[in-house]
């Protein structure tokens, strides 16, 4: 007898409203200052995963307690529900409604446990050869996929292109609006091709995709005093800041036949005002297109110089030239386990609330039934 009002004390406990209260209340504050802070942190190319709320034990443990609760909660109501004589519609809408958010709670810790986010970026012509298994491990939720990850025999793997990336430009020159043409294919059917803006999402495979960065990749090629030449592309970083102003540029670039250290800027449409140091962008369409080199022998500064697209710049016994220039589209793709079971649970919890709602009586008609009898 004791060990069964010991076992009635833990269930009573177990489907007490106050205990969900104060869980709702405890998860509801966690997840609120993870997202304020999660707002100042939002860096896709390099998001830390140390600072995801769902990860933290203590915050599972919270999670794994309120889906006890509901799973008991619902489980009393279903025996109840049994016992009764005539049995309540709106009673099994309350399940429901309980069952959706046991679902939802799980497919938030799935979602917080193995939600991973990568990076791609893709230059204009190229295409990509990515393991699908990269795409959603962990490790790679920190960095991008800059270079083809090592393939496999026999594993699933996805081919990124991008066709064309479009400029949209306003009247006084700047960037209005920019589209990325892209071909993604896993060899088990035609290429899909996808048209989109900046921010437009789509899903491939399980993975939540979307542009979420541009810029420019130029080709160097420099040439030794031995006659020994060397070629790499670079994708520029992109600084945007107000008014719609943006940089391109790359810092401290060791190139292996040049005993210097490159840095460059580039300008879609270069105007030069006295100096080189002085150049600016008169819009950002690809009119004049130059690259502003800095050369350091580690001494210091030993050369700056702006250089058009076709054109070389002389270091003594060694040479840089400006070969070439393609736009890169950078996508964030995210994996997302838990997303579709978070949805299947509100559906649960919005049609158990329906019902619960709907087969009820409401007043007016309650009053109307008692004139009549």
């Amino acid at each position: 007898m004791a060990a069964k009002r010991y076992l009635v004390k833990i269930w009573t406990l177990a489907k007490s409203r106050v205990l969900a209260v104060v869980l709702i209340f405890m998860i509801s504050a966690a997840v609120t200052v993870d997202a304020f802070e999660l707002m100042g942190r939002w860096d896709p190319s390099g998001l830390s995963q140390t600072g995801n709320v769902y990860r933290y034990w203590w915050f599972k443990a919270l999670a794994a307690a309120l889906l006890v609760n509901l799973a008991v909660c619902t489980t009393d109501r279903i025996i109840r529900q049994f016992r009764l004589k005539g049995r309540v519609l709106s009673r099994w809408g309350s399940v429901l409604f309980h069952a959706g958010l046991a679902v939802i709670i799980v497919g938030t810790l799935v979602t917080g446990s193995y939600r991973t986010y990568c990076t791609i970026k893709l230059i204009e012509g190229d295409t990509k050869q990515i393991p699908y298994r990269a795409l959603i491990a962990e490790e790679q939720s920190t960095r991008g996929l800059e270079t083809d990850t090592g393939i496999r025999t026999g594993e699933p793997v996805i081919s990124f292109t991008l066709d064309k990336q479009e400029m949209i430009f306003n009247n006084s020159g700047g960037i209005k609006e920019i589209l990325s043409y892209l071909a993604i294919s896993d060899k088990t059917g035609p290429d899909r091709g996808y048209d989109l803006a900046e921010l437009e999402q789509f899903s491939y495979r399980g993975l939540y995709m979307f542009p979420n960065a541009y810029g420019y990749a130029v080709k160097i090629s420099a040439r030794s005093s031995a006659g020994k030449t060397e070629a790499i592309t670079v994708p520029l970083q992109t600084t945007e800041f107000s008014d719609d102003i943006r940089s391109y540029s790359e810092k401290n670039l060791r190139i292996a036949s040049l005993p210097y250290i490159v840095s460059v800027n580039f300008y879609p449409d270069i105007a030069v005002g006295g100096s080189a140091a002085s150049s600016v962008n008169r819009s950002y369409q690809l009119d004049n297109p130059g690259l502003f080199i800095t050369v350091d022998n580690n001494n210091g500064i030993s050369a700056q110089e702006v250089v058009p697209l076709g054109g070389t710049v002389q270091l003594g016994g060694y040479s840089l030239t400006f070969e070439q220039v393609k736009p890169w589209t950078e996508l964030l793709a995210v994996y997302d386990p838990g997303a579709n079971l978070v949805f299947a649970g509100i559906m649960m919890a919005i049609s158990g609330l329906s019902i619960t709602l709907l087969s009820r009586p409401f007043p007016a008609v309650r009053s109307s039934i008692k004139n009549t009898a």
